[in-house]
């Protein structure tokens, strides 16, 4: 009897209204809309529908043809998803949050505020036109659907995930382009020479899950012109999987640049605007960019 009175109030304060073929859930007593068999209208709240992790998900015994559940994937990421019966399996509606490594495979590029971080760390001896070994980044970075934990610094103006990549040698080109270097972020590809002085410096900063590799490029001459100098940075970002680029200053007299991204086999890349590549007389300062991840 109590379970019955209880119910009997709750479908009262929701003031729903019964009919014979739909149902109206609503905070003024409208009937619902003919054509519908639930008609849930209010004007402050909305529908939450059950939110599930993926072993939840999983874990639902066979599942009805469009049933809809939002799936918790993890990493702050989210997708409405509708399950298929043809197919038996979930498909995603929209997705929303940070996306998950898989779903990178392409990167939007945008100016934010100048953020150029004055740090000191491990040198890299680097010659005219040569690629260093691995270094670790310090966390797992998610670059084009990949994770990796090591990079590998161009004296020309780059890093690689990728081992036996060319140096770059002797100019920027533009991207996407299939020949070697691939799998590339710039700050200045182009032809650098670290034998007239400057540095290339790397570390890892903070603490997990929200770490930062940076590599820095200071007082980098041009090869042939070595007063004509970069000072700039790439910043990889742990958990969010954004990419920086910081320039103090970007120098260039003579040589072809270019200042972007690419991926695994040169099929797809992103370039700073106006810079994917540009020849001849070039100075920039106190600029930062930001790539940010876009879910596939």
């Amino acid at each position: 009897m109590k379970s019955l009175i209880l119910f009997v109030f709750l479908w009262m304060l929701m003031v729903g209204n019964l009919f014979s073929q739909n149902v109206g859930i609503n905070a003024d007593g409208s009937a619902p809309d003919p054509s519908a068999g639930l008609d849930i209208n209010f004007t402050d709240k909305g529908l939450l529908i059950p939110r599930l992790t993926i072993t939840q998900r999983d874990a639902i015994s066979n599942p009805a043809n469009g049933l809809l559940i939002i799936t918790d994937k993890g990493n702050d990421r989210y997708c409405l998803q509708v399950y298929d019966n043809v197919n038996t399996s979930w498909k995603d509606i929209k997705c929303w949050g940070r996306c998950i490594c898989n779903e990178i495979q392409d990167y939007s590029v945008s100016s934010i505020s100048y953020n150029f971080v004055s740090t000191s760390g491990t040198s890299v001896s680097l010659g005219d036109d040569q690629v260093s070994g691995a270094i670790n980044i310090g966390f797992d970075f998610c670059f084009y659907g990949t994770t990796y934990n090591q990079v590998y610094i161009s004296s020309n103006g780059f890093i690689t995930f990728t081992s036996g990549q060319g140096s770059g040698c002797c100019s920027g080109v533009a991207t996407p382009n299939s020949n070697s270097p691939n799998n590339f972020i710039a700050l200045n590809w182009t032809d650098l020479n670290p034998n007239y002085g400057g540095s290339i410096y790397y570390t890892t900063t903070g603490t997990a899950p929200n770490r930062q590799f940076i590599v820095t490029f200071d007082n980098i001459g041009e090869y042939s012109n070595s007063s004509h100098t970069t000072k700039a940075q790439i910043i990889l970002y742990e958990t969010t999987n954004y990419i920086d680029i910081n320039i103090e200053h970007l120098d260039v007299n003579s040589h072809t640049f270019m200042e972007g991204i690419e991926n695994q086999d040169g099929s797809s890349g992103v370039g700073i605007p106006g810079r994917n590549t540009a020849t001849g007389s070039f100075y920039t300062s106190s600029e930062s960019w930001r790539f940010e991840p876009v879910c596939n």
